[in-house]
């Protein structure tokens, strides 16, 4: 085997860390777990991370990461039903690759009050989503695309079905066709926002 680099064993310990909190949830997780599931010593994982909660906080951060990538690819001279449309696939794409993200987003909510750090990193991830919808949603009413009265209302109900959508398939994971959601929440948007 070769060389590890720190960023290498720094990525392990933390597909670990998703590893055991997608097995034993937020509250069975622990350092000594992630350790033996990584294939490192405990040091190691006090090296990268003081706490279970600088994990987590990394965790959602990297989550964060990826649905700003996904919206951020979207063009921005494209029709805002389609960069719409492109959000709500990107989302369901992340759910779809790894549909633990449901649970993991429960017990997150139980976790945010007692971190300072992660009640900013949601705090800031809601609003820059918010904001980042309703301009979207203006942009659409502005080219009479969309035909909704408060463009940040709008974007407020999209967030809301959004965490509903984790909390229904985190309750009924086993009943839920994934496909048939996606494409009952685009119709359901859609119509709300009375698009085009």
């Amino acid at each position: 085997m070769g060389w590890v680099t720190a960023v290498d064993k720094r990525e392990l310990i933390l597909n670990a860390a998703q590893d055991c909190l997608r097995d034993r949830g937020l509250k069975g997780l622990n350092i000594r777990d992630v350790a033996k599931t990584a294939g490192v010593s405990l040091g190691s994982v006090h090296y990268y991370f003081s706490s279970k909660e600088e994990i987590l906080v990394e965790i959602f951060r990297q989550f964060v990461l990826r649905v700003s990538e996904a919206t951020l690819s979207a063009t921005p001279d494209a029709n805002p039903r389609e960069v719409l449309i492109h959000l709500l696939d990107g989302y369901f794409e992340e759910l779809s690759r790894d549909p633990a993200t449901c649970q993991g987003f429960i017990d997150l909510w139980d976790f945010v009050p007692r971190n300072e750090d992660l009640l900013q990193l949601i705090e800031n991830y809601y609003r820059s989503s918010a904001e980042f919808l309703t301009e979207l949603i203006k942009e659409g009413k502005r080219q009479g695309i969309f035909r909704v009265d408060s463009p940040s209302a709008a974007a407020v109900q999209i967030l809301a079905i959004i965490d509903g959508i984790k909390v229904q398939l985190h309750l009924f994971r086993n009943q839920t066709d994934l496909a048939r959601m996606q494409r009952g929440t685009k119709r359901f948007v859609l119509n709300a926002l009375r698009a085009d």
